[in-house]
């Protein structure tokens, strides 16, 4: 995502989070992944078919910002949703991914305790098993 052109930064002065936002530091206008449980690994024909070929990791992408940013807000889950979904065969970091796909569009979740809108979206990865 940093990668994107979507704004998106990590460190000290960035907007990009894993689960948890930082308690302290975190502009209103963030973005946060949250990693959850996963499916299945995904077994194919090859030379051993006890080992698995991918497997399968889900997470949910909130991106949240100021009560009069609704729009921009909106806007940057719709791009983050667009960047990340249908992505096929590709390789970030010595990994390879077989596809990232989102799960449904962002949906509106309301405000948080500090008058923030929050958008979600849930998005599944297919990683490849390592074969070393």
């Amino acid at each position: 995502l940093v990668g994107a052109g979507l704004g998106l930064t990590i460190g000290a002065t960035g907007n990009l989070f894993l689960v948890p936002f930082p308690e302290q530091g975190v502009p209103d206008a963030a973005v946060c992944l949250v990693e959850y449980a996963g499916l299945e690994p995904v077994r194919a024909m090859g030379a051993n078919l006890s080992d698995p070929v991918a497997d399968r990791h889900r997470f949910q992408v909130l991106v949240r910002d100021v009560i009069n940013n609704f729009a921009t807000a909106r806007a940057l889950s719709q791009n983050i949703y667009e960047a990340l979904d249908e992505i096929g065969n590709t390789s970030l970091s010595g990994t390879n991914y077989l596809v990232i796909r989102a799960l449904q569009p962002p949906s509106y979740i309301g405000e948080d305790d500090d008058a923030r809108h929050r958008f979600v979206f849930n998005v599944e990865v297919y990683k490849a098993r390592s074969t070393s």
